[in-house]
């Protein structure tokens, strides 16, 4: 029947349409004696054919969250409704904030077993992430929309042009104010998640691969603890200098380590140290060193470490010769787009007074391309003049 119904709904192609087949399927799902797995498939239909925000979206959620409290569900069975429900709710709604908050009491439970805890925090993790990208999206969407946009009012048999500011200063606050508040409550779920993450480290005998899936998922949790971030930087920091791990093992660690790191941190430093130890392993081949070497210069990062980019180029030089050496790093490092170009020429790319030795080391190096050489002057010759102007902070100093 469902089937059938879904086949038939390509043909309404106006809201009255859509909205019939959706009553016929809240119709389907009160049949007795139905399966969870087929009330399931109802309810995913129903969201996929009614309009988000619908009264048919909000009895499909009302029915999840009677479904949640049938007897003698699975644990399984309870993840599936909730994560269905928790995916169709929209960020800060009452469904959503129930369906997060039994997930969260969901993975607290002692007789889950790692596979589903983590199962459930990084499906927390990862719809938080997409909630928070599509709030900021949006808040910044609208703010430039307020700033621009211009109305007409009709005053008797004239138009007025009226800017916009004038009259929506206090929608502006509420617009702003109601993503601040959904924002909060997202980070809030965030910080939740890495409490249960940091938790679930510390479970013992872990394995090397459970404990790095637990790493990663704690650097991908946006929590704006510090303590937390801490405390995930110090698990990763302490996976990845376990003695007798294979090359594979340590060179996960070491590359988790490094895209996570923030430039010249504790971490950053590790690793890169441990690359080096595993460029430096005789017993395996050039090719695998030589890809150990390069990733400072194939992982994207929001901030560019020139010290890594520099340890990078030291230990290609390490494992070939110099013309060798040059063939490899004109492949491996392109050059610059001519966006980022104009960028750097108008004095709005960023450096510190820490990444002045090492760009110039760079500039210096003969064995870069061309490109990468220039694109180091033209950083020096636009950061040197205010060179008195730059800031370090505190941590970087550290």
């Amino acid at each position: 029947q469902i089937h059938a119904l879904e086949k038939a709904l390509p043909v309404h192609n106006k809201r009255d349409g859509v909205r019939q087949a959706s009553q016929l399927l809240l119709q389907l799902i009160e049949q007795p004696n139905l399966f969870l797995e087929q009330r399931m498939q109802i309810l995913e239909a129903l969201y996929q054919h009614s309009y988000s925000g619908s009264e048919e979206w909000r009895q499909a959620s009302q029915l999840l969250l009677q479904l949640i409290e049938q007897p003698n569900l699975s644990l399984e069975q309870r993840m599936q409704i909730l994560e269905a429900l928790y995916q169709h709710s929209s960020s800060g709604s009452e469904e959503w904030r129930q369906a997060s908050q039994l997930l969260l009491q969901l993975i607290e439970q002692p007789d889950l077993s790692f596979e589903q805890t983590l199962h459930v925090a990084e499906f927390l993790i990862q719809k938080s992430l997409n909630n928070l990208y599509q709030s900021d999206r949006s808040s910044h969407l609208l703010r430039g929309w307020l700033s621009r946009t211009q109305t007409s009012v009709v005053v008797g048999t004239s138009a007025v042009v009226i800017p916009i500011a004038n009259w929506s200063s206090a929608f502006s606050s509420f617009v702003v104010d109601t993503f601040t508040e959904t924002t909060s409550k997202e980070s809030e779920e965030q910080r939740q998640v890495a409490q249960l993450l940091l938790k679930l480290a510390q479970r013992p005998n872990l394995s090397f691969k459970q404990a790095l899936q637990v790493s990663r998922a704690l650097y991908r949790c946006e929590s704006k603890n510090r303590e937390e971030q801490r405390q995930a930087a110090q698990h990763l920091l302490k996976l990845a200098q376990q003695p007798n791990l294979s090359f594979k093992q340590a060179l996960q660690a070491a590359r988790t380590l490094y895209e996570n790191a923030p430039i010249y941190s504790e971490e950053e430093l590790v690793a890169l140290r441990l690359l080096w130890r595993l460029v430096q392993r005789q017993s395996i081949s050039i090719e695998r060193r030589l890809q150990v070497a390069t990733i400072p210069l194939s992982i994207f990062k929001r901030e560019k470490s020139y010290l890594a980019m520099a340890e990078a180029v030291q230990m290609i030089l390490s494992l070939i010769p110099v013309e060798l050496a040059k063939k490899y790093l004109a492949q491996k490092w392109p050059p610059l787009p001519l966006r980022q170009y104009q960028i750097i020429a108008d004095h709005s790319y960023k450096v510190t007074a820490l990444d002045i030795p090492y760009i110039i080391e760079l500039a210096n190096q003969e064995t870069l391309p061309v490109s990468i050489r220039d694109e180091m002057y033209l950083i020096l010759q636009n950061v040197i003049p205010q060179f008195g102007n730059i800031s370090v902070s505190d941590e970087q100093i550290v």
